[in-house]
């Protein structure tokens, strides 16, 4: 699972790279808020609670703001949606040994909108993912 994040990674920095000088600054979509999850993840995972929780609070705040962009429109594994901010969120928050009532309802949010087959950003590897995975802040 790592070396899979790793491309994402690599493949949303492209894009990034791509969106110019500013950083990728005018990036649309959920790009912005989906790298910020991977680095809350990435950051959590070496321990470094400060840049873990701020890139958690920067992608609740871009969240609200987003205009769906190309990779959006092409849904799939191309968009950060919502039940995938919520599972990486409980992810890093897990990793950081946090635990607690919020993150709990978090967690089963996350697998809630995860089982709705039903739902157009529905994603079989992001729910087979988190079951495998054992996302829970218990």
């Amino acid at each position: 699972m790592v070396a899979v994040e790793l491309l994402v990674v690599l493949g949303l920095f492209a894009v990034v790279l791509v969106g110019g000088a500013d950083g990728g600054a005018g990036l649309r979509g959920t790009v912005a808020p989906w790298l910020l999850g991977l680095q809350a993840r990435a950051t959590a995972r070496m321990g470094d609670e400060e840049n873990a929780l701020q890139a958690i609070a920067q992608a609740v705040e871009l969240r609200e703001r987003v205009v769906p962009g190309d990779l959006d429109e092409l849904g799939g594994l191309l968009t950060y949606s919502h039940a995938k901010q919520l599972y990486y969120t409980v992810e890093a928050e897990a990793l950081l040994g946090h635990s607690n009532e919020a993150l709990t309802r978090q967690a089963e949010e996350a697998v809630l909108k995860f089982s709705d087959e039903e739902a157009p950003d529905w994603v079989f590897t992001d729910r087979f993912r988190m079951r495998f995975e054992g996302v829970s802040s218990r």
